[in-house]
């Protein structure tokens, strides 16, 4: 397995990185790495995207936003950050083997049980604790996943750690990325890489019902509000453009603030 990490993961390590705060142990390049899966180019469902963010659009608010959002999320030992981070529809575990190596705790959330198998596989090859969880994601909401993580018996060894991230690499659900605003919890982070239409212009995969529109994401997930008071919600890393893979994508990073 090799492959790199989603532009999602890559940008808020840089954010971080900028700021002077390592947020883990690991320093995502865009070297290649033995921890990812390289899909192929241009694949309906691609399990890995550009390492370096996506040129073009890019809106960040300031670096420590990103890495106060981070630390927020329940700091355990040492330099991590610690917290769940759960990855959705996550395949064969790319994305959440990328999360462990940023100090998370990652539960990995898919309908497939092979690729749950392969990322169970690939997980105990790479010392990796990795929790995963069968679940299809197509009518669940971010709140119903949150209490499916807390309810499962196959994940309620971590279940006492709050959630610190979600990630949502290369899966278009649209109901699912809607919800984040009601559902996101208190102190946690959200972050999507998804390709978009513009990604037809030189790839004929994914094909159109797997793509955002321009400007979709941000649409769906904070519903053109930005930092708004009723929702505590912040946008943190807001971008599109081309991957260097060659894929199009739209990448963003939002925090909601913690209790007080």
């Amino acid at each position: 397995m090799s492959g790199r990490p989603p532009p999602a993961l890559v940008r808020l390590h840089q954010l971080a990185a900028a700021a002077s705060a390592d947020i883990g142990t690991a320093v995502l390049t865009d070297t290649a790495t033995d921890t990812g899966t390289a899909g192929p180019a241009g694949a309906d469902r691609d399990t890995e995207a550009g390492a370096a963010g996506p040129a073009g659009t890019d809106r960040d608010t300031d670096t420590d936003t990103a890495v106060g959002a981070v630390g927020e999320a329940g700091a355990t030992d040492g330099d991590a950050p610690g917290g769940l981070a759960i990855d959705l529809a996550g395949g064969d575990g790319a994305g959440a083997l990328w999360l462990a190596l940023l100090g998370f705790s990652p539960v990995l959330v898919e309908v497939s049980d092979v690729a749950l198998l392969l990322a169970e596989q690939a997980a105990n090859e790479r010392g990796v604790d990795l929790v995963t969880s069968r679940v299809d994601l197509t009518d669940e909401t971010i709140a119903s996943v949150v209490h499916r993580i807390g309810g499962d018996p196959g994940t309620e060894a971590v279940a006492a750690q709050p959630v610190a991230l979600i990630g949502c690499f290369h899966y278009l659900n649209r109901r699912l990325l809607a919800s984040v605003a009601a559902g996101l919890p208190a102190g946690a982070m959200f972050l999507a890489s998804i390709a978009t239409m513009t990604n037809l212009e030189r790839n004929e995969r994914p094909s159109a019902r797997f793509l955002l529109q321009p400007g979709e994401l941000r649409s769906l997930v904070v519903d053109g509000v930005e930092s708004a008071p009723e929702t505590g919600l912040d946008v943190i890393h807001d971008a599109e453009g081309w991957t260097p893979e060659g894929t199009h994508e739209a990448t963003i990073i939002v925090s909601r603030s913690p209790l007080k």
